[in-house]
């Protein structure tokens, strides 16, 4: 059960894939993903989140799959292994299909040679397309967000047209609430141009219903064929880590992993996406990781090992946030740092300073 697209423009080839999967289980706990949907058993599959459905191969060579997890593996390694050898990845495709040919899984590649290339592999044969989709969730979608790519993101900054595509399609998935039909959990993507492979930017999600004042929080961040995510959704070990495909270093993997706790105490983010079910409304905000500005302000602290964070919405945003049934991109203009204490002083009622006071907000 999965949901992966894949295009290509001029400059690059952009990528991105669900984190959910599915396994034979007895088992009737259900617990809530990421964004607080609560895990489904789908045709006697239990599906829950847990894996990076993106691998970068040899260092330039940008992979996504669809299909048997084992079958898989033993493709994606049969790839590295022939491309360290120094075979082109088509000579290694049509090796690959005449030694195992198989319908139980289907890749998608991209790469820049002079051009930005995307593959399909169907485990067969290989072609090359400017768009494609994987898996279950291109029945559940059809050609939406064909259609949105070839509507809104024509033009524009290649790092922005990835958020933009993550944000709307993550977003779609909650409010059809996907879980249930096997795709979903966390949404990551990455492209690939002439200067490399760039994962996508940090992003943190900002979910509400119909009210502005219950907004729950999920940093998402993908690094080096791992994702980590941080949410209010979970009261118990919040920050959660999805590994891909080929992390057998234990060290590489603790190293990343006090790393990628380290920044997701920080919740600075260089996206923040307001979004609401309810009122369908959708606003990308672009912040530079300045989490102080004419948008909102917000503040963090730890303590007993879960972090808390207060958010505050300005009228600015507050406006944007009314009008239903719709998408809007927006730069922030930081502000200087304020303490929470301080804005509490300034914007709210005097009466209830005191319960701010030594509060470890930062």
């Amino acid at each position: 059960m999965t949901y992966v697209i894949g295009w290509r423009d001029e400059h690059n080839v952009y990528m991105i894939a669900d984190s959910a999967l599915s396994s034979v289980s007895q088992s009737q706990d259900r617990t809530q993903t990421s964004f607080g949907e609560i895990e489904k058993t789908y045709h006697n599959y239990m599906v829950k989140e847990g894996a990076l459905k993106l691998s970068i191969l040899h260092q330039e060579y940008l992979i996504s799959y669809a299909g048997m997890m084992p079958s898989i593996y033993s493709a994606l390694e049969f790839i590295q292994q022939n491309l360290e050898l120094g075979l082109t990845i088509y000579e290694v495709l049509t090796y690959l299909s005449n030694s195992f040919t198989s319908d139980e899984y289907k890749l998608l590649i991209g790469f820049y040679d002079e051009r930005p290339i995307l593959l399909h592999y169907d485990g067969k044969e290989t072609t090359e397309h400017d768009i494609v989709q994987l898996g279950s969730g291109a029945v559940l979608f059809g050609d939406l967000f064909i259609r949105f790519i070839q509507k809104h993101l024509q033009s524009g900054d290649p790092s922005w047209k990835l958020v933009t595509m993550i944000s709307y399609i993550q977003c779609q998935s909650i409010m059809d609430g996907l879980i249930e039909y096997g795709v979903g959990g966390n949404f990551a993507g990455a492209r690939v141009c002439h200067e490399g492979i760039h994962w996508c930017s940090d992003m943190t999600y900002c979910l509400y219903e119909d009210d502005l004042a219950m907004v729950r929080t999920v940093t998402v961040m993908a690094r080096n064929n791992c994702i980590f995510v941080s949410t209010d959704y979970k009261t118990k070990s919040p920050n959660n880590i999805f590994f891909g495909w080929n992390l057998n270093d234990e060290e590489f993997l603790e190293n990343w992993k006090k790393h990628g706790l380290s920044m997701l105490d920080d919740l600075k983010s260089d996206f923040y996406i307001f979004y609401s079910p309810v009122r369908q409304n959708l606003r990308i905000i672009y912040c530079n990781k300045k989490v102080q500005n004419d948008y909102f302000r917000l503040w963090v602290k730890n303590t007993d090992e879960q972090l808390h964070s207060f958010l505050a919405l300005s009228e600015k945003l507050g406006e944007e946030l009314k009008a239903p049934n719709s998408i809007g991109f927006l730069m922030a203009t930081p502000f200087p740092y304020m303490t929470r204490k301080d804005y509490v002083i300034r914007f709210n009622d005097q009466a209830i300073v005191p319960d701010y006071e030594d509060e470890g907000y930062r």
